[in-house]
């Protein structure tokens, strides 16, 4: 008896293994780690004096014309500076901050943020800690900065 069911076994198994799976899957959100490397990597361009580099850790506006880029360009040059960004910074960031979306960090702001940048919103993060701000775009699959803002204010070197 057990023989003569093995056949209606196995084409009940390969029927149920035919059904695709319709769980759907989760959304891709950044990691607070990856916020903090895309920091580093902005700060080792911007050291480096490579502002190309530097441009390529930011999220440049879609149709932003090649003077609007090379005026991006020359105000990154003046981050570390003006004290928008330090490497004792970012490490108290990754120490006390906690990456949220825009929306929780920045509040009222964040749509004005995210509008500058012609981005929605709700797929913008953030790593807050007063007074320091670092916005980011996540696109499903890169985290780019939108916000670097007195970073290098949070620890005076």
């Amino acid at each position: 008896m057990r023989l003569k069911m093995l056949p209606v076994i196995l084409v009940g198994l390969m029927f149920v293994q035919a059904i695709p799976q319709t769980r759907a899957e989760e959304p891709a959100v950044p990691t607070k780690e990856q916020a903090i490397e895309v920091l580093k990597g902005l700060l080792a361009a911007l050291e480096a004096k490579d502002y190309d580099a530097a441009a390529g850790f930011m999220h440049l506006p879609e149709g932003i014309s090649n003077a609007d880029k090379q005026g991006w360009k020359d105000s990154l040059a003046k981050l570390i500076e003006r004290k928008e960004i330090s490497a004792a910074g970012i490490e108290k960031l990754a120490k006390d901050a906690k990456l949220t979306t825009l929306a929780e960090a920045a509040g009222d702001r964040a749509a004005r943020m995210a509008e500058k940048f012609k981005v929605p919103v709700e797929k913008c993060y953030g790593l807050f800690l007063d007074p320091a701000e670092a916005g980011f775009y996540f696109d499903g699959k890169t985290l780019k900065i939108v916000r670097c803002d007195d970073i290098g204010k949070l620890v005076e070197e």
